[in-house]
């Protein structure tokens, strides 16, 4: 999820008819079939706030597990579908081989359908082992890999129904394509919601399927952009204040909100007794023109040390671990602080303290900025 779920959310506004679709179809999973929702919107649109107000929603006896990619996993074949696997099998990074390998054993041992060869597939995939794969020709393990990962889902989805979320599916690579469009086929017949985000501009070819939907959604009308607006400052918006605003962002929930913080950050827009208020006279053509242009103006004002550090995190990832980051930032002093810099800037998050500590890039637009 978005790193604004480590911290106070924004108000969930003018979603209420999607997430009702999204929860009516989990309640029919209990007939046996699957179904399949992309989700389609721009960037900052709110894709992964109505799954995370979905899976917020699921009642206990439904299991949930996503796998997500980004910007640099083009490269890396399989990176989703090793994504989710991890997540299926709450596979953690300070685990060790030897205990990945006995959580694969011990799914394999309890799954019919996983007999032994499938399960030499599930330890390639997470570079445990099954070193025989390696001369296996290139298209035999591709066509394993997918049947493997298959059987997992079936056998998770056997226990309980479950909800799996293929995050920016825009940015997968080509084996990770091929599994999602065999898991769309093969979820007709089991208890699955698969959940498909990606853009627009980058549709994949998963299929015309009768349990598939394609859910787009649009930009905010205006009483629910205002509320965003107002949610981000605390305080109600002028009417100048909300033309400005509303006017300028075209419906899209993350670029008000950044746009309204960064406005009042520089003295655009005021804080009175009551109302936010323009203070000036300012023209359209001055302010930013999308979400992209606010983050640069939030990068320039870095030093350049703590400009290098946030580089360097964009390269490991949209999350990152401060171990790793302490490593390769070895000649940037004072990185705790750089980095309560980048987290008071709003560009990055805390993710998590354990098992080690942990930052994650507040939206993928940040990350690619």
């Amino acid at each position: 999820f978005d790193a604004a779920a480590m911290r106070g959310l924004s108000p969930f506004v003018g979603r209420a008819t999607e997430l009702t679709l999204l929860n009516d179809l989990v309640a029919r999973l209990d007939d046996g079939h699957g179904r399949v929702v992309c989700l389609v919107g721009e960037p900052g649109i709110g894709k992964s706030r109505l799954v995370r107000e979905l899976r917020q929603a699921l009642p206990p006896t439904v299991r949930a597990a996503r796998g997500r990619s980004s910007s640099s996993d083009r490269a890396a074949p399989w990176h989703l579908v090793v994504d989710l696997l991890r997540n299926l099998l709450a596979i953690t990074d300070d685990q060790s081989p030897e205990k990945i390998a006995a959580s694969v054993d011990e799914l394999v041992a309890g799954s019919p359908a996983l007999f032994d060869g499938l399960g030499d597939h599930l330890r390639w995939l997470l570079g445990i082992g099954a070193d025989t794969l390696e001369v296996v020709a290139p298209m035999e393990r591709r066509a394993g890999n997918i049947e493997a990962l298959t059987a997992v889902v079936h056998a998770v989805a056997t226990v309980s129904p479950t909800v799996l979320v293929f995050e920016d599916l825009h940015w997968a690579d080509e084996a990770s394509l091929a599994a999602t469009r065999a898991l769309v086929n093969a979820v007709s017949d089991a208890p699955v919601l698969l959940l498909a985000t990606y853009r627009p501009d980058a549709p994949p070819d998963l299929g015309d399927r009768p349990w598939v939907t394609i859910l787009t959604l649009e930009a905010l009308g205006g009483d629910a952009a205002t509320e965003l607006a107002a949610s981000a400052v605390r305080r109600p918006l002028s009417p100048e204040a909300r033309n400005l605003i509303v006017g300028h962002c075209g419906g899209n929930p993350l670029f008000i909100e950044e746009l309204t913080v960064s406005l009042l950050e520089s003295g655009v827009l005021v804080e009175g007794d009551e109302l936010v208020d323009v203070t000036r006279g300012t023209d359209a053509a001055d302010l930013p023109a999308s979400v992209h242009d606010v983050v640069l103006t939030r990068i320039d004002q870095l030093n350049a040390e703590a400009r290098n550090a946030l580089q360097l995190a964009a390269v490991i990832g949209r999350e990152f671990t401060h171990r790793i980051l302490d490593r390769i930032a070895s000649t940037t002093d004072d990185l705790d602080g750089h980095i309560a810099e980048l987290e008071a800037l709003e560009l990055i998050r805390q993710r998590a303290w354990f098992p080690e500590l942990a930052y994650l890039f507040k939206h993928a637009i940040f990350h690619g900025v």
